[in-house]
């Protein structure tokens, strides 16, 4: 049977390298996962042919060879790649953001951070900590995250095709941008990080509706939301105490009445209210 090894307690990218393998390479999908003591020499390793080792024993997915700027997850998609193995476009592409993390984090690029109790690898230590430092389940918890990750990314991604479709909008408060999406999270920040201070969005599978505004701005959607319920007073809009969000219908209130008013009509409300 074959077997994955890396080292006992494996970081960040080491156990990205094994979720790559175990996902993209169909004859390791059910391969057992061992783990071996590392050392000055390179750590504990046969020559089995058996055995894949993963950041240990200087060899192929070994970076510790003197392979600079590269980690054993970047060495295993790169192999991957080169047997063909990634077909999926948008998988590729979700996979490339999550190694520039991966890779950062493990050639200490991100040790300054805010908040870095709060990051991935200060998690997995804690998880390995209460679970009797055990590295399977460290590792087993570790593929849940990448996974979760991943899914998040692949939004991303699908949000990078749906933003070629925004409408923007010059407001008195900075600029907004109006867009139908199918994705369900992430959205604000995703529209944030493009230099927009405003929000405003439509989910194309359930109908949810959203404005929200960077939490650092002056607006106050008070007006905005009275002039919508003007004209939907039967829908459920909710104007959040920030006064900075103002909701139809969402994943935490998936029972609300909707809005009967069309995005083209939403979108114009707003333009009047606070179009500059």
């Amino acid at each position: 049977m074959l077997k994955l090894v890396t080292h006992i307690k494996p970081h960040l990218d080491d156990i990205c390298a094994l979720w790559l393998l175990k996902k993209f390479d169909s004859k390791f999908e059910n391969a057992e996962i061992g783990f071996v003591p590392t050392n000055h020499k390179g750590g504990e390793v046969d020559k089995d042919p058996n055995k894949t080792y993963i950041g240990v024993g200087r060899g192929k997915f070994d970076e510790h060879k003197g392979d600079l700027q590269e980690c054993s997850s970047t060495l295993v998609w790169k192999d991957l790649k080169k047997r063909g193995l990634v077909k999926d476009t948008k998988m590729e592409k979700a996979i490339t953001y999550l190694l520039g993390w991966v890779l950062k984090e493990d050639t200490g690029k991100l040790k300054d951070i805010a908040y870095s109790n709060f990051t991935v690898p200060s998690i997995l230590h804690g998880f390995y900590r209460i679970n009797n430092d055990d590295s399977l389940k460290l590792t087993e918890f570790g593929f849940s995250i990448l996974d979760s990750i991943l899914y998040a990314l692949k939004d991303i991604v699908t949000l990078e095709e749906e933003w070629k479709d925004r409408i923007e909008i010059k407001s008195k408060f900075g600029k907004a941008a109006a867009f139908e999406t199918s994705v369900f999270k992430g959205i604000d920040q995703f529209v944030y990080q493009k230099g927009f201070t405003v929000a405003i969005f439509r989910n194309t599978k359930k109908g949810y509706v959203k404005f929200k505004a960077k939490a650092d701005s002056d607006i106050d959607f008070t007006s905005l939301y009275k002039r919508i319920k003007k004209e939907d007073f039967c829908a459920g809009w909710y104007l959040h105490h920030s006064k900075k969000m103002l909701i139809c219908g969402s994943e935490c209130a998936p029972n609300e009445v909707l809005s009967n008013l069309s995005f083209e009509r939403l979108v114009k409300i707003f333009r009047e209210e606070f179009e500059s």
